[in-house]
């Protein structure tokens, strides 16, 4: 069944189409992410799947995973939604409500994917970690996790959420990850076997880029500089106005979320939030390259442009450095990855002449070894080992642990209410009640949460009294988590 295109339909009609074709795989990700790297790391995936002739489906996000500006805009027609709908127009699925409802899945696909990009990652995850724990999928389905990464030195997550990542990730028949440290990390932290592999970007060949770029209809501006920057700033600007006196033209930004005045008072050309083919269409014309993006390297080395890369410092992990060993280690890309801003203007090798007939060759044996180990997690039967896995009841067991402790802290609050109702002198039994009040609103604190934020998002994607019934719904909740809030500062 061909999907149409949200500006056609109302985005009830959108969220709820029904499928009843059957697919080979399903892809688990952030391939509906605003983001040019989340998306073009499913392409990948998704072309490779379709070369092996098999028919996969992108599975779209669920409407009770957290909103996070930098993986959605609430259920909008935006950029990446746009390009899957251009490029798998028959292989994306519904937007299912919850973890039940994804259940549905069971019925369609056999064998399940967890895709790259920063799948790994705690703080993109934990409003919905069944999504990438995929816990709505039965335990006779195949769990593939391909490149999955944390992006960081650690799994970030408290006890509980590390429980729960313990429990799916043993319930996976393959994992294999994006970086080297992470699969220290799922051993040390999980005791999970995994082995490392290249993101599924490296998957997409020059003449893939080069089909796609021809695909885009947005006014491109020819050999320039094409700076694209995640977290700009005035040092960034300062530096891309010293090289482009140097080489002698003209600076564009592409900027992935919004435009910034400080971009036009330096009088530099500005294209903001392009579609996936404009995107790549101005890397494949520029004269020089300049980027903090991880993802952004892949085109680069792909496409063999020029380019400097700067480590920005001014965010936390310096985004995500735990992701670069595998372009840092080649001594022809470490010399042009730059410790800081100010470097641009002390490099003194932007005409030199990069090898990379080395580096795809690096790469290329890095990527032939991934291909193999994916060709084999295909091919191989469900591990049935996986179903009874013996690690699961030791999970189970740490979950009650965790539970237990949760409810002797509840028993603490609750004498530390009592113990300011008598020292107050206010009427106990009117004060008790209010206790086991606030009590019963921490024990469904997560519930509440989870209801507001579903409420909030259909109230701004439905209309007329759909729109205001969840609107009043979404009020409701809202002072709930208010409410608990001011009880956690209490008895912090």
């Amino acid at each position: 069944m061909k999907q149409n295109n949200i500006e056609n339909l109302g985005i009830g009609d959108y969220c709820r189409n029904n499928y009843d074709t059957k697919y080979d795989v399903a892809i688990i990700g952030f391939g509906w992410a605003h983001n040019y790297g989340a998306v073009l790391t499913n392409y990948g995936m998704m072309k490779y799947l379709q070369k092996r002739g098999l028919n996969p489906l992108l599975v779209e996000k669920p409407l009770d995973m957290n909103n996070n500006c930098y993986y959605d805009v609430v259920y909008s027609d935006m950029f990446a939604r746009r390009f899957n709908q251009r490029q798998f127009p028959n292989n994306i699925s519904r937007i299912y409500d919850d973890e039940n409802d994804m259940r549905a899945l069971n019925g369609l696909v056999d064998t399940f994917i967890l895709g790259s990009d920063q799948t790994l990652n705690y703080t993109l995850h934990k409003s919905a970690q069944y999504y990438i724990g995929m816990g709505f999928a039965n335990d006779d389905k195949k769990k593939i996790a391909y490149s999955a990464g944390l992006g960081h030195y650690e799994y970030m997550g408290d006890d509980w959420y590390k429980a729960n990542m313990r429990y799916y990730l043993s319930k996976y028949d393959y994992i294999a990850v994006r970086e080297p440290n992470t699969v220290k990390v799922l051993k040390e932290q999980f005791d999970v076997d995994s082995v490392n592999v290249v993101d599924p970007m490296y998957f997409i060949t020059a003449e893939e880029y080069n089909e796609l770029a021809k695909q885009s209809t947005e006014h491109l501006y020819n050999d320039c500089i094409v700076a694209f920057i995640l977290i700009p700033n005035v040092k960034y600007l300062e530096q891309l106005d010293i090289l482009s006196k140097k080489l002698g033209c003209d600076v564009v930004i592409i900027s992935q979320f919004w435009e910034i005045d400080e971009f036009k008072n330096w009088g530099f050309k500005t294209v903001i939030s392009p579609e996936v083919e404009g995107w790549i269409n101005h890397i494949k014309n520029a004269r020089f390259v300049v980027t903090d993006s991880f993802h952004a390297m892949y085109t680069i080395i792909t496409l063999e442009k020029p380019f400097l890369f700067v480590i920005n410092n001014n965010t936390s992990h310096k985004r995500g450095m735990a992701r670069f060993p595998i372009f840092m280690s080649i001594p022809e890309l470490e010399k042009r990855f730059l410790s800081s801003i100010e470097d641009i203007e002390k490099f003194d090798a932007l005409e030199e002449k990069i090898d990379y007939q080395t580096i795809h060759r690096i790469f290329d044996e890095q990527k032939e070894f991934s291909i193999k180990w994916l060709d084999n997690a295909l091919k191989q039967p469900k591990n049935q080992k996986i179903i009874d896995n013996p690690k699961t009841l030791n999970v189970l067991h740490e979950k009650m642990e965790i539970i237990n402790k949760n409810i002797q802290e509840l028993r603490t609050i609750v004498q530390k209410e009592k113990n300011i109702i008598i020292k107050e002198d206010v009427s106990y039994k009117e004060d008790v009640k209010k206790s086991f009040e606030n009590l019963q609103l921490l024990l469904n604190k997560e519930y509440i949460c989870k209801r507001y934020l579903k409420c909030k998002i259909l109230s701004k994607i439905l209309y007329g009294k759909k729109r205001k019934h969840y609107k009043e719904k979404a009020k409701y909740y809202h002072e709930k988590v208010r409410l608990i809030r001011k009880i956690r500062e209490i008895y912090k």
